[in-house]
């Protein structure tokens, strides 16, 4: 079937059981940012690729909500289908207002509550009920139309030893119980892939380039269970769940555990457990809701975790130098693609990579104004004149890396060059900030924003991100982002990475990823980035007139690290390479 024919499908299901609207999001039962193909029924239906988008169908058209990342992306991959692009710049799209006002009183919304959290299909709910229009579950109805639909996955699942990790099994389990104790907690339900990862020292790859499992957990006041699909688990992974006392049940008798089982009260977090479960736990126990106590608790880094991002970034780093030459040298005669393939072929070498932490985003010219821009055979074009955006990061034992870089080839125009010279220094400017212990995403995003506020820019999307341990490239709670409010503590990584994007003309983002460290303690204590990237930074396109001696320090002092850094593990053409990228200027 072709677009519109599945989209014909959906309706037809509609017609039959009085349902107005249907709402398909890119979602799995357990929340994910990235979902393993078996779930990707929103792709299935639009033939649209970004990672975020939201399906609404309705009787006589149909939107897809997606965020500014992924407007011109939405746009070209939607051009000849009925589907209307809406872009949102808030953290949610603002579906439920958009649908009171566009639905006649009495009509029905469908969505299938295995695909929604718990918040929000409650407040979904309350909200419609407001305007008579009633939400409705239709949890599996659409199924048998994504046809032929992948098999639900069930990859290897191996343990991540010690050295990576720095707390066992048994010390997370302690730390979180200690956590439930302090809050009165009897029961915990965790439903994110992530955090079940981290809590039990286990990893997987059921989701591209994420190396997670598909799993729920539930601590009980004496029992610890483990529901994941039994034939994935290796012998190592069985046995490091039994030394930790953690049954493991299959992943599909949850269902069928819950609905009878008799817990009392059962602590969950409603932006992460999906309503479908919840529905069922409340038939015999009381739901108490709260925050997600594993992603905090994850979010700083254990010693041994930093020390593996540390090394982890040596050896991206080694790789980035190669690629960077590599790119050098043949610019005439590179594609985006065959960028693409050679942050693979140099990664690979490096001892300790296991795949991407996402799928490379090269994107030169206009392609570069897209933010999460991915090449295809159909989209690939030939590097000329210009600024190339490469965002890329691996996967290596025990860390997770992500950088973009922003390369010139041959001549810019003074716009292209004051762009990137503005980009960088809006990455300096939060780069070498000293803030205090509890200030937030909130109040630092601005930091990096006003020096593109100054000349009359911005970009649509936030200024960083946390990053996972060998987990998931964007890692909460922590983010730098003015809606976001979690309070910096050492431990902590954070990407900086503020741009510039023009459609039709150019792109330009600056990434490195940063580590919270103690700075100063007087009578407050402050904080600062400490930066684990070591990759050059391209100094050909910039105005150096536009940079402030503190800025051209900064810089210099920057690269005098990478060097001393990276020196010692490349040799031959790739160590004078990284001497002439990293002179001062």
């Amino acid at each position: 079937m072709n677009i519109s024919e599945r989209l014909a499908a959906v309706r037809a299901v509609m017609r039959i059981n009085s349902l107005d609207c249907c709402i398909i999001p890119s979602a799995d039962p357990h929340q994910s940012e990235y979902t393993a193909e078996y779930f990707q029924f929103r792709t299935y239906l639009t033939g649209f690729t970004g990672s975020a988008g939201t399906l609404i169908i309705m009787n006589d058209r149909s939107l897809l909500w997606t965020d500014g990342r992924y407007a011109l992306q939405a746009e070209k991959e939607l051009a000849n289908t009925e589907i209307s692009v809406m872009i949102y710049e808030t953290m949610q799209p603002p579906i439920i207002p958009w649908l009171c006002q566009n639905l006649r009183s009495g009509q029905v919304v469908g969505v299938d509550s295995c695909l929604f959290p718990l918040r929000w299909f409650v407040d979904a709910k309350k909200e419609l009920a407001l305007h008579q229009i009633r939400l409705s579950d239709i949890h599996t109805l659409l199924d048998s139309i994504f046809d032929p639909r992948p098999p639900f996955p069930a990859n290897p699942i191996y343990p991540l030893p010690k050295e990576y990790t720095g707390y066992t099994t048994d010390d997370k389990i302690s730390l979180i119980r200690a956590k439930m104790k302090e809050r009165e907690l009897q029961n915990y339900l965790i439903a994110s892939l992530d955090d079940i990862a981290w809590l039990c020292n286990l990893r997987g790859s059921d989701v591209l380039h994420m190396p997670v499992f598909y799993a729920y957990f539930l601590m009980e006041r004496e029992n610890v269970t483990l529901f994941v699909q039994l034939n994935a688990m290796t012998p190592e992974a069985l046995q490091s769940m039994k030394k930790s006392g953690i049954q493991v049940l299959e992943y599909h008798e949850l269902e069928s555990h819950f609905s009878h089982i008799t817990l009392g009260p059962i602590y969950l977090c409603p932006d992460r457990v999906n309503a479908h479960i919840c529905h069922m736990l409340e038939r015999n126990n009381r739901l108490i809701k709260g925050e997600d106590i594993v992603m905090k608790a994850k979010a700083i880094k254990h010693p041994d975790e930093i020390a593996s991002s540390r090394e982890a970034h040596h050896q991206d780093g080694a790789a980035m130098i190669r690629v960077l030459r590599y790119i050098q040298e043949h610019e005439t005669a590179l594609t985006e693609l065959k960028i693409a393939q050679a942050l693979w072929d140099e990664r690979k070498k490096e001892s300790l990579f296991k795949d991407f932490s996402f799928a490379p985003i090269v994107g030169h010219g206009p392609h570069g104004a897209i933010v999460h821009y991915s090449a295809t055979e159909e989209t690939d074009i030939p590097i000329k004149n210009g600024l190339t955006v490469i965002d890329s990061g691996g996967q290596f034992m025990g860390a997770t890396t992500d950088i973009t870089r922003t390369l010139c080839t041959g001549s810019l125009t003074e716009e292209e060059r004051t762009d990137y010279t503005l980009t960088l220094k809006a990455h300096i400017a939060l780069a070498s900030s000293l803030f205090c212990a509890g200030a937030t995403g909130a109040q630092l995003d601005g930091i990096a924003r006003h020096i593109m506020w100054a000349h009359a820019l911005d970009y649509k999307h936030g200024t960083g991100h946390g990053v996972g341990a060998m987990l998931s490239v964007h890692e909460g709670p922590q983010a730098l982002r003015a809606t976001n409010f979690t309070r910096f503590v050492p431990g902590m990584t954070i990407t900086i990475e503020p741009g510039v994007y023009k459609e039709n003309k150019h792109g330009v983002r600056i990434e490195n990823l940063y580590v919270v460290v103690e700075k100063v303690k007087n009578e407050t204590t402050f904080l600062a980035f400490e930066c684990l990237t070591l990759c050059p930074i391209d100094t050909t396109p910039l105005r150096r007139e536009l940079l402030s001696e503190e800025e051209v320090t900064w810089l210099n002092t920057y690269h005098q690290k990478v060097r001393k850094e990276l020196s010692p593990r490349l040799s031959s053409k790739d160590l004078a390479f990284l001497e002439m990228t990293t002179r001062p200027i």
